[in-house]
C-alpha cells in the first residue's frame, strides 16, 4: 500500500523542494542586490 502512495509523496515532496529552492533563490538574489547597492552607495559616497 505504501509504494502506490509513493508517487503521490514525491510529487508533493519535489513541489515542496522545488518552492523552497525558489525562496532560497530569491532571498539570495535579494541579499546579493542589496550588497551590490550597499557596496556601490560605499564607492560612491568615498568619492565625495
Amino acid at each position: 500500500a505504501a509504494k502506490q502512495n509513493c508517487p503521490e509523496l514525491l510529487q508533493a515532496f519535489s513541489k515542496y523542494q522545488s518552492e523552497k529552492m525558489l525562496k532560497q533563490h530569491m532571498k539570495n538574489s535579494y541579499d546579493d542586490h542589496t550588497r551590490i547597492k550597499t557596496i556601490h552607495d560605499h564607492h560612491s559616497s568615498e568619492k565625495l
